[in-house]
């Protein structure tokens, strides 16, 4: 259904208007007397329950547009599309595809499309999905049609790389208006949302900007100031998504720098530099080298932006344009020192130094069609330069009279594995001697790409006179092997003298396509003894376009998964390879078989093996979870503790039941009654059993079984082990005992213990530790998982932890147990856990091993890693925290202990420093806070009086916890926020620092000073004077 708009001119309606007229529009011309040639439509409009799309009535322009900007915001999610009349004739609909910068999030969606010279437009909005509510949407549409303001301009530009130079064309030849960089009162200014400061503070080091200018040469504000950054690292690829052939690509430029300098608020032009189909390249934002533009929001600082001028989602990218991309990058590359084809560190991430927007942000630019030619740019890029040889030489055969010209126009060539292609290659004798029949072109350094093509080349059939066109032929067929090739090709004259001029055209061989489907099986399965040979097979048909070989190149096995390309365990000499192709050969279309010959494992458990197939030294193909399992067995009474409850909490005297859960790993199936019945046998402890049982009726290999007792506590209070071993039938199952812990506490303990936990507020550290850990204690100690109580453990005893098959592995002198969740090592009595193999030394003492803890230690997996996380309260966390030295001045370790806690409340109530990370902060003073642990509690005393005398004291502003930055050492002032980072925070100002005075910065200068803080306490001054000195306005306040 359709939705006929009303227009109601000049009137702003309010939300609740909304819901009851259809649209109120607004006609606004953006600048007095239409000095630009850009104008907006405002409407507000429903898209009522039960209609799909609303289109809109047809909208005649003022003046003929080349362009059509748009902003849009609704709270549902639609598909947006436009159509312009050109010359009587309506164009298709086309999706506006949305352009984003993070700097301007609150302005909602925003897209441009370019046209040819149109009169009308309108537009259609398209439900994404079925709804029952309504929609409302605001719309604001503008119309471009942006004068050329050079009186210097051409009509065309000659490609971008001719004669070795490369060709730029200049804002002053697309016909630039640099009036409009110029702030205009009559224009409101953009509301530009400033990088937060967790960001800022993290990424310092490459958001710095070494020069700012806010005014032209004439003195006039600049709406969006020119910034330099320190250095640049990054070019990042956009295109312009519009769907139009551009009859006048400069034309194209003039709007799209309309609408970003005034349509969109940011004051020019948001790229560095524009390339047209056509491979001509234009100057973007003013100020030269370096400058920041508007192209990829928090990525803009430290990156040069490039958009290529089309919508290559749903096209391919031009030859032309791909050539003059990367002609353009490696000129920008050899003056800023960055390799095109390298990767570096970039906000956090390690990228490639060439990106897509898509890479920083999230949208689909630059298209799928150009983000996949985004490596082919990388090595383009970097092409080899001519050696001192080759000019040396070619000019000696240039004077003899040897010269030609290439009138190819061939850029690059993209072929499929496997194909076949002639190209043709004409030059033009531009010197003074005859080429007799037999020249040809000869290709250097063909045996280096052997592997990946065959070329053949022909010879002239007839002589070519000076200033005539010889024409070759060649023909390349391509092997299976993808990447770049660099043909570097010279005419053989009279088949006698090569010259040593060369055509370069890069080959990039595309990616062959892998890939396969399922089409029958027999795998390994069941119950099966330790070391029993395992024998199946798995059919797969080969869908892709290269074909599979047992041996040789493109050999395809069957490969370990889940993590890739680890050892099996299945395998009778240590492989990460399962299965093996049964056919010499399998091509598109046809069905392998892969053989899988293997031998159970030796531990007891369950098993699942996942795997998918892999072309040796090319790429795995798609996992798309293929796997067997299998229960291997070693005994046939065995068993793996899988869970025991927690906690268990008695009262002096009570009678509780508790549970263990076992899973079968034998081969017997245990039973409740009968023959294999689970009995049990206590041992010695202070719990009394009264009754057990098994819950099951009966547990088969591989199935968990439950075991209740009902036990019945001491009279005294402690932590207990009730100790039992375990039979089926008559055998023994259980060779070390079982044993289940329990605490007995008085009523009044309880009740204290849960008050004091509930007002000590915790924080979660990651220790810098890698490996497997072994964890022990100075007293005893209690692992735990998923809340359960596992076990206790003696002092002195050693627990290591593994995680593979994706468990938890716990094994100590007489305990093991694999665990689905992360275990936790909790102290009793206060015990202070140690990692035993973590090597924390200061080079200063190395007597010293910094790897004891408060707290408790919990072992997770995370990021391909086991991660040990520390957790305790936030006191006993500032106790082991080394950010000042026991002999710093008293008032100086109190200001940084108050600030300290204020920076971790920060980050475990405010904000996230490691977003959806298991933990809070980590203890690497680069990044959070210098935390050692226990060991540097009992070294300094001071610190743990600080912390005990400002128990809870925290800094705030207006009530709420500040972002408590401190540092070393000012040079006599500190930084502010802004000036460091880029945004303006009230109580982060520049102060003067004259302790510091003679002193060299170090850290990022902004906050607390500490060599000024211990000058402040020298001179007499308290915490509280050197917090309120170094952060303006703030307070101090107990948090607990």
């Amino acid at each position: 259904m359709k939705i006929k708009i009303t227009p109601l001119v000049f009137t702003w309606v309010s939300v609740l208007t909304i819901m009851a007229v259809l649209t109120a529009v607004v006609i606004l011309s953006i600048s007095s007397g239409n000095r630009y040639g850009i104008e907006t439509v405002t409407e507000s409009v429903i898209v009522e329950t039960g209609s799909k799309e609303l289109i809109s009535d047809v909208k005649k322009t003022d003046f003929a547009f080349t362009a059509l900007g748009i902003k849009w915001s609704t709270n549902e999610d639609i598909n947006l599309y436009l159509k312009a009349r050109e010359k009587n004739k309506w164009t298709p609909w086309m999706q506006v595809g949305r352009e984003q910068d993070d700097k301007y999030e609150d302005e909602g969606n925003s897209g441009f499309i370019t046209t040819n010279f149109a009169d009308a437009f309108q537009y259609k909005i398209e439900r994404k999905k079925d709804s029952k509510q309504s929609i409302a949407i605001n719309i604001a549409i503008t119309y471009i049609n942006a004068k050329n303001q050079s009186p210097k301009s051409r009509p065309y530009a000659e490609l971008a790389y001719a004669d070795g130079k490369l060709r730029i064309i200049s804002r002053a030849e697309w016909g630039a208006d640099e009036s409009i960089r110029v702030w205009d009162p009559s224009r409101p200014k953009p509301d530009i949302k400033p990088i937060d400061s967790d960001y800022a503070d993290k990424f310092s080091d490459e958001l710095k900007i070494v020069r700012k200018i806010t005014t032209n040469s004439a003195g006039e504000e600049l709406t969006w100031p020119l910034e330099y950054p320190e250095k640049v690292t990054k070019f990042i690829i956009h295109h312009t998504d519009s769907v139009k052939d551009l009859d006048n690509p400069m034309q194209a430029v003039r709007n799209i720098y309309l609408w970003h300098a005034i349509g969109r608020g940011w004051g020019d032009i948001g790229y560095n530099y524009l390339i047209d189909p056509n491979g001509n390249i234009y100057e973007g934002r003013y100020g030269g080298e370096g400058v920041v533009g508007a192209h990829a929001g928090k990525a803009n600082t430290g990156s040069i932006g490039i958009a290529i001028m089309g919508d290559y989602e749903n096209n391919d990218v031009p030859e032309a344009a791909i050539n003059s991309l990367a002609k353009l990058i490696a000129e920008k590359s050899a003056i800023h020192g960055i390799d095109p084809a390298g990767y570096s560190e970039f906000r956090g991430k390690l990228l490639p130094n060439v990106i897509g927007h898509r890479d920083v942000m999230a949208t689909t630019c630059p298209g799928k069609y150009l983000y996949a030619k985004l490596d082919i740019v990388r090595k383009l890029a970097k092409q080899k330069p001519e050696t001192t040889f080759e000019r040396t030489f070619f000019r000696i055969q240039k004077n003899q009279g040897y010269d030609y010209e290439d009138l190819s126009g061939i850029y690059y060539i993209n072929i499929d594995p496997g194909k076949t292609k002639q190209i043709t290659i004409k030059i033009k004798n531009t010197g003074t001697v005859l080429w007799q029949s037999g020249t040809q072109l000869v290709i250097s350094g063909v045996s280096a790409f052997g592997d990946k093509l065959d070329i053949k080349t022909d010879k002239i059939s007839a002589p070519v006179q000076p200033g005539q066109i010889a024409i070759f032929n060649i023909t390349i067929s391509s092997k299976y092997k993808e990447g770049l090739i660099n043909l570097d090709i010279a005419p053989m004259i009279n088949g006698k003298i090569k010259l040593e001029k060369y055509i370069e055209i890069p080959i990039n061989i595309t990616p062959p396509i892998y890939s396969y489907e399922v089409v029958g099986s027999n795998l390994p399965s069941g119950v099966v003894k330790s070391g029993t040979i395992l024998k199946g097979w798995i059919d797969l048909k080969n869908t892709g376009n290269a074909p599979w070989y047992k041996t040789g190149e493109n050999t395809v096995h069957l490969g370990t998964e889940n993590p890739r390309d680890r050892l099996s365990l299945f395998t009778q000499t240590k492989s990460a390879r399962i299965g093996f192709l049964e056919q010499n050969q399998v091509n598109p279309g046809e069905i392998g078989r892969f053989i899988l010959d293997l031998r159970a494992p030796q531990d007891a458990d369950e098993y699942i093996e996942y795997f998918a197939p892999v072309v040796e030294g090319v790429r795995w193909m798609e996992n798309k979870n293929l796997n067997f399992k299998v229960f291997v067995y070693n005994y046939p009474y065995n068993y793996k503790i899988y869970g025991i409850s927690s906690p268990n909490n008695f009262m002096l005297g009570e009678t509780k039941t508790v549970w263990i859960k076992l899973r079968n790993t034998g081969s017997v199936t245990w039973e409740k009654m009968g023959a294999n019945q689970l009995t049990i046998s206590p041992l010695a402890s202070q719990f009394k059993m009264q009754n057990y049982g098994l819950v099951e009726n009966t547990v088969a290999p591989g199935d968990i079984g439950t075991i209740e007792l009902t036990l019945t506590a001491p009279k005294k209070t402690g932590e207990y082990n009730f100790r039992f071993k375990a039979r089926i039938g008559g055998t023994l199952l259980t060779r070390i005992p079982l044993s289940v812990s329990g605490s007995v506490q008085a009523p009044q303990q309880i009740s204290e213990i849960n008050t004091q936990q509930s007002a000590q507020k915790q924080i979660r550290v990651l220790i810098g530790f890698s490996g497997n850990p072994i964890i022990t204690a100075n007293k005893d100690f209690k692992l735990t998982s998923n809340g359960q109580a596992m076990r206790i453990f003696k002092a002195g005893e050693e627990v290591s932890v593994e995680f593979k098959n994706f468990r938890y592995y716990i094994a100590s002198k007489d305990y093991s147990a694999a665990l689905n969740t992360p275990p936790k090592f909790e102290p009793i009595e206060e015990a202070i856990l140690e990692i035993k193999n973590y090597e924390n030394r200061p080079s200063w003492n190395t007597n010293i091993n910094d790897n004891r803890f408060r707290g408790s230690l919990e072992i997770i997996y995370y990021k391909n890693a086991l991660r040990v996380i520390n957790e305790l309260t936030i006191e006993d966390y500032l106790k082991g925290l080394a950010e000042n030295t026991n002999f710093d001045p008293y008032e100086k370790i109190k200001a940084i202990i108050i600030a300290a806690r204020t920076y971790a409340l920060y980050y475990t109530e405010t904000a996230q420093k490691f977003p959806g990370a298991p933990y809070d902060l980590d203890n690497d003073p680069d990044s959070t806070q210098k935390y050692l642990g226990y060991g540097y509690e009992i070294r300094a005393p001071n610190a743990v009086k600080a912390v005990n005398e400002t128990k809870g004291m925290v800094i705030t502003y207006n009530g709420n916890l500040i972002k408590a930055a401190y540092f070393s050492s000012s040079d006599g002032r500190t930084r502010s926020y802004k000036e460091v980072w880029g945004s303006d925070v009230p109580y982060l100002q520049s102060v003067p620092d004259p302790y510091c005075k003679n002193q060299v910065l170090k850290g990022h200068g902004v906050g607390l000073s500490g060599c000024g803080a211990t000058g402040m306490a020298q001179a007499g001054k308290k915490a509280e004077e050197i917090i309120k000195y170094f952060y303006q306005g703030v307070e101090l306040k107990k948090a607990y």
